[in-house]
């Protein structure tokens, strides 16, 4: 949102001893529940390339750029733009999901891999859940210039500095 278009990526982590192909995988993004019901229905991108064995895969761009508080621009494994744009953190939560699923078919929640819900409050019930159980947000509002990242495997952080994306952790 706002100013967004083509700076925006993902990187994901590949903890295994495997490489692995990402044919099978897709990224689904918005301000509503996966698969949602509302006005705010989820996009979704079909990933493609291979993510080394314990190495990273940075989806998106493709015109993020040097110097941005000083870290350097990313080198795109499957250059995209997220068109729409990835919804920037606010008071409504957002979500990034992975699913290992394509993106040309119905959504499956048994196929969720990784999540993260960002902003101030999940009041729009972001993420996947049934009935009226609403996810916690994952990690704050994050301000203009900074991105979210994974800490550990159960916390997010805001990154100041974005020289990295948000990792998602994939295990087979």
């Amino acid at each position: 949102n706002g100013g967004d278009a083509q700076l925006e990526w993902v990187k994901l982590y590949n903890g295994t001893a495997a490489p692995i192909d990402l044919s099978q995988y897709s990224l689904w993004y918005g301000g509503q529940k996966y698969g949602g019901t509302n006005a705010q229905t989820p996009m979704k991108l079909q990933l493609s390339g291979t993510i080394p064995a314990n190495g990273c895969f940075i989806v998106g761009g493709p015109l993020s750029i040097a110097g941005v508080n000083g870290t350097p621009a990313p080198v795109f494994n499957q250059s995209v733009d997220f068109n729409p744009d990835i919804e920037n953190s606010g008071d409504r939560a957002d979500a990034v999901g992975l699913f290992k699923q394509a993106a040309n078919v119905a959504l499956n929640l048994e196929n969720l891999i990784d999540t993260v819900i960002y902003g101030t409050t999940n009041s729009d019930f972001v993420g996947p859940g049934t009935g009226d159980a609403k996810p916690p947000v994952s990690v704050g509002d994050a301000p203009p210039g900074s991105s979210i990242r994974r800490k550990t495997k159960a916390t997010w952080e805001i990154n100041a500095t974005p020289n990295s994306a948000p990792c998602v952790v994939i295990t087979q």
